[in-house]
């Protein structure tokens, strides 16, 4: 059982707003014969999401576009209640500088995960990003320069009658890119480097499950981020009816 609903409303010539709603039910039935044999009790399941996008579009062709939403899980299942809400929401503006070949995007996003089992533990963590990218074109050339800066931020408690306390933690880094591009004819040719990190689960902080709280079980030192350094090679070649793209990395 699901509903589906998308208004998409075109306020004036520069201004439009597009609604997504959306709700899902799923059952997980079993037939008995014995109890003793059930692998998997059952369980109800409710997803409710909810988007709303605004963008405007200035004289200069400059573009403001800004986003909220949020999806909620919550699964019972025999007697337990596991959910999950993610709301999130970002603003993005693009707009040329002093001339049309040169494109600024300043943009801003932040996440926030909360999830949560009724009468054991509560993890959550914000994801914030904020990012620049400068585009360049000049006659078959594309130059592309960017950097992303993300904090995160987490907090996990567990829930029972001796352990109250709650562990907390913060970390944050730079993703940076640099690619140019050679276009001719139907043939277009990119080379791009780029810094990529990749941001860890609690889970992967933990350190000592036998602890006897849950602020001695984590330890943030124990995990060092993740970082990739990227090189990517790529081709394409496009015509009416027909699209190749190649590329190593």
């Amino acid at each position: 059982r699901s509903l589906h609903l998308n208004l998409d409303w075109k306020i004036t010539d520069n201004d439009r707003l597009f609604i997504k709603a959306y709700q899902k039910f799923e059952n997980t039935k079993q037939r008995i014969t014995h109890l003793s044999t059930v692998t998997s009790p059952f369980s109800y399941t409710r997803f409710i999401s909810l988007v709303l996008s605004y963008s405007h579009t200035f004289n200069n062709d400059a573009i403001l576009f800004a986003e909220i939403g949020a999806d909620h899980t919550r699964t019972t299942s025999n007697g337990s209640h596991v959910g999950d809400t993610y709301p999130y929401g970002f603003i993005e503006f693009d707009t040329p500088l002093l001339t049309r070949d040169l494109w600024l995007m300043l943009g801003a996003e932040v996440d926030y995960e909360n999830t949560w089992n009724i009468g054991q533990n509560r993890g959550q963590h914000t994801v914030s990003d904020f990012y620049v990218q400068l585009d360049y074109t000049h006659g078959p050339w594309v130059l592309t320069l960017g950097d992303r800066y993300r904090m995160m931020n987490y907090w996990y408690r567990q829930y029972d009658s001796e352990d109250h306390s709650l562990w907390t933690h913060q970390r944050n880094n730079h993703c940076y890119l640099a690619s140019v591009g050679y276009k001719t004819g139907h043939h277009f040719l990119q080379a791009l480097v780029a810094r990529r990190f990749f941001y860890p689960e609690i889970s992967d902080f933990l350190v000592d499950e036998t602890a006897t709280s849950t602020d001695l079980k984590y330890d943030a030192d124990s995990y060092s981020t993740n970082l990739a350094h990227e090189g990517v090679l790529r081709y394409s070649y496009q015509q009416k009816n027909l699209t190749y793209h190649a590329s190593i990395e």
